[in-house]
């Protein structure tokens, strides 16, 4: 039986997994940001990431794009920043969540590139994507394999 267990950024469907009985009948398929990011953001993620689970198998990579929506003026990386350097605070951009890695692509990237785009975190990434079809934000960071299928 599949239990989909999203929120806090991954924190609530580990920590399920983290109280479930030692029986090994229990799995958790995960993003690593829930094992490796999330217990430095929050203070009490609710499990810890080395003691309270036994690494099986890695199943892959996701890479993350930034996005905006169809006739968006920013076609390139480079539009976005130059936008946003001409009006700081003014762009934003969704992610799916505080303390997700769409959340903390979109604060490098204002730190590497010395800019100041707000962010818009949403309950998901679909919810954040659908926004950005809508043109009510006109940019995410988001897996690639999900925004494949916008075209």
């Amino acid at each position: 039986m599949v239990e989909n267990r999203p929120g806090a950024g991954g924190n609530i469907g580990t920590q399920s997994d983290a109280r479930a009985a030692k029986d090994g009948y229990t799995l958790l398929l995960t993003i690593n940001s829930a094992q490796a990011i999330n217990p430095a953001l929050y203070k009490n993620p609710g499990f810890d990431p080395v003691n309270d689970f036994v690494p099986l198998y890695y199943i892959g990579a996701t890479p993350y794009v930034l996005v905006s929506p169809p006739g968006s003026p920013y076609k390139t990386l480079a539009d976005v920043v130059a936008a946003a350097k001409k009006k700081p605070g003014e762009l934003s951009y969704a992610s799916a969540g505080n303390g997700t890695i769409s959340h903390l692509l979109g604060a490098m990237l204002n730190v590497s590139a010395g800019i100041e785009m707000q962010h818009i975190p949403y309950k998901g990434v679909a919810p954040a994507i659908n926004d950005v079809l809508g043109g009510q934000v006109l940019l995410a960071f988001a897996q690639s394999a999900i925004c494949s299928q916008l075209h």
